[in-house]
């Protein structure tokens, strides 16, 4: 989780990938989760092709768990990355109640 969350431990993919490289266990691994990469302006492209490997699960995601009334285009970017990985596990989507009105 971003530390915009107020999180301060694995904030940044770089902190994740690290541990689970370090912890080096097949129940160890990275949960991707959208709003993360966009709130911390990670390189989506990058990070995907760089460490698909140790991708666990995927969290699609707006920061703050917003709904998809206006999502970010990244969403198409991170997709086609996913893609190009060959990615093949869990993607769930994920977001707050949107309030009733």
């Amino acid at each position: 989780n971003p530390s915009d969350y107020g999180c301060n431990f694995c904030t940044h993919v770089s902190e994740v990938i690290d541990l689970v490289v370090r912890v080096n266990h097949p129940a160890i691994r990275w949960h991707l989760d959208t709003g993360e990469l966009l709130m911390n302006s990670e390189n989506v492209q990058g990070v995907i092709q760089d460490h698909a490997r140790w991708i666990g699960s995927v969290h699609v995601s707006e920061p703050w768990l917003s709904d998809f009334s206006s999502p970010s285009p990244k969403h198409h970017e991170i997709a086609k990355a996913l893609k190009s990985s060959k990615y093949s596990g869990t993607i769930s989507l994920e977001m707050k109640r949107p309030e009733a009105g």
